[in-house]
């Protein structure tokens, strides 16, 4: 149970870390 919430939570980083990189590689790209 408690291993599921972990792998939900670094899921969730993950996603939220490939958005800002994301975002940033676009920023830069267009500038």
């Amino acid at each position: 149970m408690g291993t599921n919430i972990i792998a939900e939570k670094t899921r969730d980083i993950s996603v939220d870390s490939y958005k800002i990189s994301l975002k940033l590689y676009i920023s830069m790209y267009e500038s």
